[in-house]
């Protein structure tokens, strides 16, 4: 599927927990994935979960594939045809999920994008990046 490439980035994404900030060190294309490498800054205490909410998109998508949900880091990898690809950054008690017409328009409601801390645009031909706030 493709080639595997990365896109250094070290992008602050803003205040996604009180006082930690999430930085978008990389993002990577490998064999059938997407990884997001982020990190908080301050790094959290031990032992403390916390883990940004991230909703996943791209120009071009299969039939039933958009607005992605990770667990953690991996994604799956966008189609071949796609050329953007965009995040959307929430702290991490925000529910997101439930704010999107995925019986209809497939758009976010006024509640997601009041919560949205903010969105990384990709360009997967060129590299350029993007944060819109």
């Amino acid at each position: 599927m493709g080639f595997d490439r990365t896109y250094p980035l070290d992008l602050d994404i803003g205040e996604l927990a009180d006082g930690h900030h999430l930085i978008v060190r990389s993002i990577s294309l490998r064999n059938e994935s997407l990884i997001v490498d982020w990190a908080f800054v301050p790094e959290p205490a031990e032992g403390a979960r916390l883990w940004p909410e991230i909703r996943y998109d791209a120009d071009v998508s299969p039939p039933g594939w958009g607005g992605w949900r990770a667990d953690w880091d991996q994604f799956a990898r966008p189609v071949p045809k796609a050329r953007k690809v965009w995040f959307d950054f929430f702290r991490p008690d925000y529910d997101w999920i439930v704010h999107v017409d995925w019986g209809g328009s497939g758009q976010p409601d006024d509640d997601y994008l009041r919560n949205r801390v903010a969105r990384l645009n990709l360009h997967l031909e060129t590299g350029a990046a993007r944060i819109v706030r």
